[in-house]
C-alpha cells in the first residue's frame, strides 16, 4: 500500500516523492541553526509534544547539511475579495494550528479559518463537521461563520 501511495508502480519501481519533498523543503525555506541549536529545538519539540515529538523531530535535521542555493518563498501580497476557507486542526503534528491561523491571517479578510478541535494530521474525512462545511464552501462558496470550531 505505501507504494501505491509513494507513487511506485512495477513500471517505475524507484520513484520516491519523500526525496521530491526534501529537495521542496530545502529550497524553498531559509537555512535554519547549527547542528547544536537544531539538537536543542528537537529536545523542546519532544518535551512539548510527548506522543509525536521525538518522531517527527527528525524532520529539523532534514536540510542541516543542504549545501544547494536556497530560494525561500516570500510571504504572499496578492488579494482577492473571494471567500477563502483555511482549516486547521488543533493538535496536528504536520501542520501546526498555528500555521493555520498565520496563514488566514496572511490572506487577510476573505479568508475564514474553520478550527478542527482534535488531532491528527488533515480534518477532511474525518470530522463529519469539517467535511460539511467544506462541501459547502466547495459547491455553494459558502464557508462558515467567522470563530465556527468544528468537534
Amino acid at each position: 500500500m505505501i507504494d501505491s501511495l509513494e507513487g511506485r508502480t512495477p513500471a517505475h519501481p524507484d520513484t520516491d516523492t519523500d526525496d521530491v519533498m526534501q529537495v521542496v523543503l530545502c529550497t524553498d525555506t531559509p537555512a535554519g541553526g547549527n547542528v547544536a541549536d537544531v539538537r536543542n529545538q528537537a529536545a523542546r519539540f519532544a518535551t512539548a509534544h510527548p506522543r509525536f515529538g521525538e518522531f517527527v523531530a527528525w524532520w529539523l535535521f532534514g536540510c542541516t547539511a543542504w549545501t544547494a542555493p536556497r530560494t525561500p518563498l516570500p510571504v504572499p501580497t496578492t488579494t482577492t475579495a473571494a471567500p477563502l476557507l483555511v482549516i486547521g486542526t488543533t493538535a496536528d503534528p504536520s501542520t501546526p494550528f498555528a500555521g493555520a491561523r498565520a496563514f488566514a491571517g496572511v490572506l487577510g479578510p476573505p479568508a475564514t479559518l474553520l478550527r478542527s478541535a482534535g488531532d491528527g494530521h488533515t480534518a477532511f474525512g474525518r470530522s463529519a463537521c469539517v467535511g460539511g462545511h467544506a462541501v459547502r464552501y466547495l459547491v455553494d462558496v459558502e464557508p462558515p461563520a467567522p470563530g465556527t470550531t468544528c468537534a
